[in-house]
């Protein structure tokens, strides 16, 4: 949950700044919990992955819009819009834009949040391939298309006289022939 609230502040302090209208971002239990959220129209925006505006209400006299955060194909969470307060009559007249707005801020939130989960699993696959290569005792390199050492074992390090912190990251000419490199590029 608190990886949400990090969104939607940045989303009103940002995007929403100079205007009407304020969103908040719901997921799970706090939607459950929350009161003047409409359960029928939370259950629809889950089951459909679309927006929905509920009109002004006997609980309030103002419109709110439901907006799904989708990462991949699957709704996470929902975006709420409304008028700040005594903004409401601004806040009808601009509701195109701002739905616009917040459109835009879910797509950002679902490929932030998108991101940030392959790089969590990037980082740990990373990691049980570092584990890996440390315990083999032939010589290992692991080198991107463009010639970047993404991974390379201590004892290959040691062969050619360098620390292996220092090889991740430089060019593969640091332990190859750039025509050896090609030759090795041809093979694969």
């Amino acid at each position: 949950m608190l990886l949400y609230k990090k969104y939607e502040e940045s989303l009103n302090n940002e995007l929403f700044y100079n205007t009407p209208g304020l969103i908040e971002i719901k997921m799970g239990n706090e939607l459950i919990q929350s009161s003047g959220v409409n359960q029928e129209i939370v259950q629809e925006v889950f089951q459909t992955g679309m927006q929905v505006s509920e009109g002004k209400s006997e609980m309030r006299n103002f419109s709110v819009s439901y907006f799904p955060i989708k990462s991949g194909f699957k709704v996470e969470a929902i975006l709420l819009l409304f008028p700040k307060e005594n903004r409401e009559n601004e806040f009808d007249e601009n509701i195109v834009y701002l739905e616009k707005l917040a459109l835009a801020g879910c797509n950002w939130v679902g490929i932030s949040i998108e991101n940030e989960r392959q790089k969590k699993e990037y980082e740990l696959v990373k990691v049980e391939l570092t584990k890996l290569f440390s315990i083999l005792t032939q010589p290992f390199c692991l080198v991107s298309r463009d010639g970047v050492i993404q991974e390379i074992n201590d004892h290959l390090a040691s062969v050619v006289q360098k620390r292996r912190s220092i090889l991740i990251g430089e060019k593969v000419s640091q332990i190859l022939t750039n025509d050896s490199w090609d030759i090795v590029k041809q093979q694969t």
